[in-house]
């Protein structure tokens, strides 16, 4: 079971090149506001879009390893943490540019 990691909105629920089933949900953290990108869960599984969730909440379940709702990846979750509206699904980059808004989770939790 994959939980959300804080309180927010769904804002897209579906399948995407490279994750198979994947959730991206808008939280406001520390008054910044961020996209989590949940990836490889089990399409069926997953919370239906424009739905509210809490801290802690099922959003879904992994996907079977190395099927389409993994995107024949094995069986992982893949996290990640973007700052700002905007809705991106890319789960890699290659450059450094294209990091800029994405985040070390931790970065979050364990500030200096």
């Amino acid at each position: 079971m994959v939980k959300a990691i804080t309180d927010g909105v769904v804002i897209f629920s579906g399948t995407a090149n490279g994750y198979g089933g994947v959730i991206a949900i808008r939280h406001i953290i520390n008054d910044g506001v961020y996209i989590a990108v949940y990836g490889h869960l089990k399409p069926s599984s997953l919370v239906k879009n424009n739905t509210s969730v809490s801290r802690d909440q099922s959003i879904g379940i992994l996907g079977a390893g190395n099927t389409s709702e993994t995107d024949g990846e094995r069986k992982h979750l893949h996290f990640a943490l973007h700052r700002g509206q905007e809705l991106n699904l890319k789960g890699y980059v290659n450059n450094q540019k294209d990091l800029k808004n994405w985040l070390d989770p931790l970065s979050l939790i364990f500030t200096e």
